[in-house]
């Protein structure tokens, strides 16, 4: 245990952000030592140990929901929205264009087919889908990241603001 847990350490020390496969046997290992020095400890450091460890794992938490559930990464890749916030600008894009819309963006990877799979799927659970003949457009950006195409930001171009994405439409 003492091994695995040096070894893990010291990747996780190395690479700075390792993904979340590690994490899992990270925790394990990593609680049996921490357990075994509390139990080693007399009361008064281990109500100590106690603490700190407890509130070491509340900043993690909060950190977790502060971070839409995503672990921090110096990369430049993002997992996306949430679940949750994808669904919800689903449910405003439908309500906006009745129905008939389409998906667009001016990220560089949004030259990919499947790019919106994830929002398509999403609109075909409430019963809709995608036109992307001839639907209304809607173009979903990062949050204050400035859009690639100069006419999205003319007067008449609304945008809606989620929590890390914001929508440009023209009603």
């Amino acid at each position: 245990t003492s091994i695995a847990t040096v070894i893990l350490s010291f990747g996780y020390l190395l690479h700075g952000a390792p993904s979340e496969p590690y994490f899992p046997a990270y925790i394990i290992l990593l609680l049996l030592p921490i357990a075994y020095v509390l139990s080693q400890w007399q009361k008064p450091s281990w109500y100590a140990g106690l603490a700190l460890v407890s509130t070491v794992g509340l900043i993690n938490i909060y950190s977790i929901f502060k971070h839409n559930f995503f672990v921090s990464n110096y990369q430049d890749f993002s997992y996306g929205p949430s679940v949750a916030e994808q669904q919800a600008a689903v449910e405003f894009i439908v309500k906006q264009s009745q129905g008939n819309f389409q998906f667009k963006t001016t990220q560089q990877r949004g030259k990919f087919a499947s790019f919106f799979d994830n929002l398509r799927l999403l609109a075909l659970a409430q019963g809709y889908q995608e036109n992307r003949l001839g639907g209304q457009l809607f173009y979903l950006e990062k949050l204050h990241q400035q859009p690639r195409l100069r006419f999205l930001n003319l007067p008449l171009v609304q945008k809606a603001q989620l929590k890390t994405l914001e929508i440009y439409y023209v009603p």
